[in-house]
């Protein structure tokens, strides 16, 4: 098969902060096509190819990119009226595309956070991904969004999700519109239904239960390797081992 730069980018993409992070939420969900390339996601590493000071941009960034209230430019970086003086940039940043952080987002500038509806997206849209890797990806709260016709916002994603963390809204929705997403939960679901999927590791998940690791060894039927480590709300949960899913599934089953 002829291997174009797109299935080489896409196969298994490497991200350097969640704004990054974000963008293949949009491209995946929004194209088929790209869709189907994804085989890998590593998620575990995240933003580690950056120094952890130098700012950047993340998801939520990404969600207000439309607004002018939030957007920022590489230009824009001042301050300094004290001494009047502009602030410099970072060497890294001075060569670099990435965006810069919103001054009305500073109490995240740090986050490595990522929504759950956002990884969401990508499982239900990258059906031919055999390798997840989330170990110790820390999740934020998301909710999935109540629309109609008549919706001012509605999905774009062609599996029809919509989540609060796609759009560009804060914090004025009404109770009715919304519904809490649960990793246990919803995020479960989405892992269920990658019917490829033969590597998981999701190394130090708390919100990982033994009843959700005996759903995912059940029901995971082409899933071979698998790494529940640090899982829980214990240390050391004996059910929370690493290895062929038959032999994870032995000690789980164990347990009950």
């Amino acid at each position: 098969m002829f291997v174009t730069p797109s299935h080489t980018l896409y196969a298994s993409p490497s991200f350097a902060s969640t704004y990054r992070l974000a963008q293949l939420v949009s491209v995946v969900s929004q194209n088929r096509f790209l869709a189907r390339m994804v085989r890998v996601l590593d998620l575990s590493d995240l933003g580690s190819c950056v120094d952890p000071d130098v700012p950047l941009a993340g998801w939520r960034e990404w969600k207000f990119r439309s607004s002018p209230l939030y957007t920022i430019h590489r230009d824009d970086l001042g301050g300094g009226k004290k001494s009047g003086q502009r602030k410099s940039t970072p060497a890294v940043l001075k060569n670099s595309s990435h965006p810069l952080p919103s001054p009305f987002l500073r109490q995240y500038s740090t986050s490595r956070d990522v929504p759950v509806g956002g990884i969401i997206h990508i499982l239900k849209a990258c059906t031919y991904l055999h390798k997840l890797n989330l170990s110790n990806v820390p999740l934020a709260p998301d909710y999935s969004v109540r629309w109609t016709k008549n919706s001012t916002y509605k999905p774009v994603a062609f599996t029809g999700l919509l989540f609060v963390s796609d759009v560009p809204k804060s914090f004025t929705w009404k109770e009715d519109d919304t519904k809490p997403l649960h990793a246990s939960i919803d995020l479960v679901e989405a892992i269920l239904s990658l019917k490829n999927l033969e590597k998981l590791k999701i190394k130090g998940g708390l919100w990982v239960t033994r009843d959700v690791a005996k759903r995912i060894v059940e029901k995971c039927e082409k899933l071979e390797k698998i790494d529940f480590r640090e899982c829980g709300m214990y240390k050391d949960n004996s059910w929370a081992v690493k290895g062929q899913k038959e032999k994870v599934k032995e000690v789980i089953l164990e347990e009950l």
